[in-house]
């Protein structure tokens, strides 16, 4: 088993290396969820898509781990752009829309 799990990783990092995109990547199970516990009402479920777990690792590893932090330290990213980073959190956010929408009603 050490063996197959060691052939995967080799693979999966030269696709990444190479920038090739892996067959089983492009594949995704569709799975709705409710969003209240016990309620299966149709209109209140959530649909959410299930990709491979190497998928979405690779890109949790470089882009919240390595490409935001360096367009962050060079100071390309704008202040404005608040999701995904690592000084924001969702209040920023929801207080910056709330300003940008009283300023455009005045």
């Amino acid at each position: 088993m050490q063996m197959v799990a060691e052939i995967k990783c080799q693979i999966v990092n030269l696709a990444i290396k190479i920038g090739q995109l892996l067959l089983w990547w492009t594949k995704g199970v569709s799975v709705m969820l409710e969003n209240a516990k016990g309620i299966a009402d149709a209109k209140k479920l959530r649909a959410i898509i299930l990709l491979e777990v190497d998928f979405n690792t690779a890109h949790k590893i470089i882009f919240s781990n390595r490409l935001i932090p360096n367009l962050e330290v060079i100071n390309t990213i704008p202040r404005e752009v608040i999701g995904g980073r690592r000084s924001q959190d969702a209040t920023h956010l929801a207080l910056q829309k709330k300003l940008i929408s009283d300023i455009a009603n005045v």
